[in-house]
C-alpha cells in the first residue's frame, strides 16, 4: 500500500482533476489484493469487513495527504529558485531549503498548528503565498487546487478510494443468515 499511497500524493495534485480517478483504481488494486489474501480465512462479519475497509481507506487516504504536505514546502522553493534571478552568495540547495523553512513557519504562524492541519487549512482558506509573506519569493506562488475545489478534490478522491477499496472488500461478508445457511450446525 506504501508505493501505492506515494503515487497517491503525486497524483491527487494532477490538473483538470485527472489524479483524482487514481484513488479508485489504486483502490481496486488495494482491495483485490486485500481480497485475495483475506478470502483463504473464510467468511467475515459485516462489521469487521466494514472496520478493516475503513480502516484501509483512511490509512491510504490519510498518508497520501500527509506526504503531499510534507512536500509542499519543496514545492514553494522550487518555484522561488526557478523565478530568482540572483540568489545572492547562497548555494541552490541552500536557497531551497531556505524558502522552504520560511514557507513552513509561515504555515505555522498564519495557519496554525502548521503541518498537515496547516497545509489543509492553507489550501481550504488561501491557496496562495505572496512574496511579502515568504522572502525568497518574487511572484505569489498559487496551488492549481485551491479553496472550495481543494475541498472538492479531497471529498472526491476518499469517495472514489473507498470506492475501489469495497467493491473488492464487501463481498467478503455475510449476512448472519446466509452464513447459518452455508454452516449448518448438526443436530
Amino acid at each position: 500500500m506504501c508505493p501505492l499511497t506515494w503515487l497517491l500524493s503525486h497524483a491527487a495534485t494532477l490538473p483538470f482533476f485527472i489524479g483524482v480517478f487514481f484513488f479508485a483504481l489504486f483502490g481496486l488494486v488495494i482491495g483485490a489484493s486485500v481480497h485475495r489474501v483475506a478470502a483463504a480465512g473464510g467468511l467475515y462479519s459485516r462489521k469487521t469487513v466494514l472496520l478493516g475497509t475503513t480502516l484501509l481507506v483512511l490509512t491510504g487516504w490519510g498518508a497520501s495527504i500527509f506526504l503531499e504536505s510534507g512536500r509542499f514546502p519543496e514545492e514553494v522553493a522550487k518555484f522561488a529558485q526557478e523565478q530568482a534571478h540572483d540568489i545572492g552568495n547562497q548555494t541552490p540547495q541552500g536557497f531551497r531549503e531556505g524558502v522552504a523553512g520560511r514557507t513552513r513557519q509561515h504555515i505555522r504562524d498564519h495557519f496554525p498548528p502548521g503541518g498537515v492541519l496547516g497545509y489543509a487549512k492553507w489550501s481550504l482558506q488561501s491557496g496562495r503565498i505572496l512574496p511579502k509573506e515568504v522572502n525568497g519569493l518574487l511572484r505569489p506562488f498559487r496551488s492549481g487546487q485551491a479553496k472550495f475545489w481543494w475541498g472538492f478534490r479531497l471529498t472526491l478522491s476518499v469517495a472514489l478510494l473507498a470506492f475501489g477499496i469495497s467493491s473488492q472488500t464487501l463481498p467478503l461478508a455475510v449476512s448472519r443468515k446466509a452464513g447459518a445457511a452455508a454452516n449448518p450446525t448438526p443436530e
